[in-house]
């Protein structure tokens, strides 16, 4: 009894600490979890397990169309809307025919974004909060031959820039 509510709320703690990225990789991971769920149910005849994993993933779905930030004024939040359109349309098409082609096809879909939505996180660098683009996230500029220089302006040590890179004895040069 007691150690119940000592996992509800390490639970909560943990969801509530949770990055957005990964509060998504959780919920592409649920959606398919329960995809695969009605996957067996339906091998199973088991219209009750399917009808129950299909509505869990649906309400995911819903989830992940509903936190979309169309006002960033982005293009690719109506691209993402229209996935989950078109997963959520399988799903009732799942729920209709039976046929586990749909969970194919929404794997299909949305399985690449899944990816790249767990790569971010790995890819990202947390310093003082904010998060930073990784170092290695471009091509290695030593490896570049040098061009002409446009004109500079000097940083001071310490200003936010400078702390993103790291300890600096000297002023840094930045292109205007």
């Amino acid at each position: 009894m007691y150690g119940n509510s000592g996992i509800r709320q390490y639970q909560q703690v943990s969801v509530e600490t949770l990055t957005p990225e990964r509060m998504i990789v959780m919920l592409y991971e649920g959606m398919f979890r329960f995809l695969e769920s009605a996957r067996r149910a339906i091998a199973d005849g088991d219209i009750a397990g399917r009808t129950s994993g299909v509505q869990k993933a649906q309400a995911i779905i819903s989830e992940l169309k509903r936190s979309l930030n169309h006002d960033c004024g982005a293009t690719f939040t109506n691209d993402l809307e229209a996935l989950y359109n078109f997963a959520f349309n399988e799903t009732v098409e799942l729920l209709i025919d039976n046929d586990p082609v749909h969970i194919d096809n929404i794997h299909k879909a949305l399985g690449p974004l899944h990816a790249s939505w767990k790569a971010l996180p790995e890819a990202m660098i947390v310093d003082n909060g904010e998060k930073v683009q990784a170092a290695d996230s471009g091509p290695d500029p030593a490896s570049e031959p040098q061009k002409e220089r446009t004109p500079t302006r000097s940083v001071r040590p310490g200003t936010p820039a400078v702390k993103a890179a790291g300890p600096v004895n000297k002023p840094l040069s930045v292109a205007v």
